[in-house]
């Protein structure tokens, strides 16, 4: 690594007579060459940290400075150099000053890209206004060329302060140039506004993704900001207050899109709890989303209903419905047919769980189970609070008679029996086969069974007709 080395020399100036010339020289010569004089090299006469004059060595590396005995104050003469090492330095101090002071450096003379670089910070004043500052200065000995980007006059000043016409993103350049010549190029994106800009790109694995559009939601009350869709590239924006926010790509349904594109939040999860915040800054933001994919693929003839209730407003509330796997993995999401209601349809054969899922609430979710590719449709309800989302009656039903149907009512949390023949009698058994009640009714081919007292679990429903043998159907809640 290189490093930076300015060479000076102070001479404590007292008292000197009236009217006479003084004159500093002096020759620079290479630290590793003492015999190889430095031509066309920069030397500075200083009083205090006014900076009097600059000279170039000529051709033999000596410089020459004349100055008057009016001059008050601490007179510096320095000179610069750029090293692999702070003890490649050797200080050394005038104790007399005559009228000819010879002073003579020996100095590194390696232009080191680190001696010239260009980069850059800015600060905000006010959405308009920025302050710049270049992270290397060289004690006041370096060039600075700024271009502000808004087709204006730039600036040279070491330290600008720039006030834009309009609010923006701006593509700031600032070159600088040491003294020994060493040119370097900054470029720099400047935002240039109140707001925060968030940008990205969206993508599943192997390919982008732009059949979608991506929520802002806010981290503290979990409501959706803005919605924007992604270009054709992929590609979306977002201009907001500085705060903290999920992310959450929804893609577009299609149902011969393969592999499946599932809803996912920025941090490559399905689960806000599990989900990435952007930072609470004033900046931009590049946050690029991956979603997650299945290879599920629809070929059944079973569907699944899925029905909210709320007290809640449920379009102002982030939710969708998940399908997952035996394994809780999350294989497609849930088409919405109406206000609160989701469906999934061609669903094959096999064990599934269904989960409306909404950043704030803890959802909970439902086990389902097909054994053949078109049994009866599942008809499910969810109840959404402030908080949670967790099942209400009916979720799943088995049909081991075709003498009678059974189907929920989650709205009142019924469930209502419909038979072939008149019906006597009606057992609800637990899944130890414990009877736990007895339902009469007078020969009725259309019954209802209130399920509000049942607590989740694996049920057995017994149906007794009157010259006929009873049947059973397994219902889960």
């Amino acid at each position: 690594m290189f490093y930076r080395v300015i060479i000076s020399l102070v001479i404590v100036f007292s008292y000197l007579q009236s009217f006479a010339q003084y004159e500093v020289t002096g020759t620079l010569s290479n630290i590793n060459d003492k015999n190889t004089p430095i031509e066309n090299h920069p030397v500075y006469f200083f009083i205090d940290t006014v900076l009097v004059d600059t000279v170039y060595t000529d051709d033999q590396g000596v410089y020459y400075f004349n100055y008057n005995k009016d001059l008050i104050g601490t007179l510096y003469v320095k000179t610069v150099g750029f090293c692999d090492s702070w003890n490649l330095y050797v200080d050394s101090v005038i104790q007399k000053l005559d009228e000819i002071t010879i002073i003579n450096f020996q100095i590194c003379h390696e232009n080191s890209s680190d001696a010239c670089h260009a980069s850059f910070e800015y600060e905000h004043v006010d959405s308009v206004t920025i302050n710049f500052q270049p992270n290397y200065n060289l004690e006041g000995l370096m060039n600075y060329e700024w271009d502000f980007c808004d087709q204006q006059d730039g600036s040279t000043v070491q330290n600008p302060q720039y006030q834009y016409a309009d609010q923006g993103i701006y593509t700031v350049q600032l070159v600088t140039t040491n003294p020994l010549g060493c040119s370097d190029t900054s470029i720099n994106e400047v935002l240039v506004s109140e707001d925060t800009y968030i940008r990205g790109r969206l993508s599943i694995p192997g390919n982008t993704l732009y059949d979608a559009h991506i929520h802002l939601i806010n981290f503290y009350d979990h409501t959706i900001e803005k919605t924007v869709y992604a270009d054709q590239d992929g590609n979306y924006q977002f201009w907001c207050n500085p705060d903290k926010y999920f992310l959450k790509v929804i893609p577009d349904i299609a149902f011969d899109d393969f592999p499946r594109v599932i809803p996912t939040y920025y941090g490559t999860t399905i689960n806000w709890q599990e989900a990435v915040a952007t930072p609470d800054v004033h900046a931009i933001l590049d946050v690029d989303v991956q979603a997650l994919t299945s290879y599920f693929f629809p070929y059944g003839d079973n569907r699944i209903t899925v029905e909210l209730e709320s007290s809640l407003d449920l379009d102002l509330i982030p939710i969708d419905v998940l399908l997952l796997d035996e394994n809780l993995n999350p294989i497609d999401f849930g088409i919405k047919a109406e206000y609160a209601r989701y469906e999934f349809v061609g669903v094959p054969a096999g064990t599934y769980y269904v989960m409306p899922e909404c950043p704030g609430k803890n959802s909970e979710y439902i086990k389902i189970e097909f054994e053949f590719i078109n049994e009866n449709p599942v008809f499910t309800e969810f109840n959404v609070t402030s908080t949670q989302i967790t099942p209400v009656g009916i979720e799943d039903l088995k049909r081991n008679d075709e003498r009678f149907t059974a189907y929920p009512v989650p709205v009142k949390d019924q469930l209502s029996i419909s038979s072939e023949f008149p019906i006597s009698q009606i057992h609800i058994s637990d899944a130890s086969g414990r009877i736990i009640s007895v339902n009469n009714f007078s020969f009725e081919n259309n019954c209802m069974l209130n399920t509000q007292s049942w607590p989740q679990g694996v049920y057995f429903i017994t149906v007794f007709y009157d010259n006929q043998p009873p049947g059973s159907q397994k219902v889960v809640k």
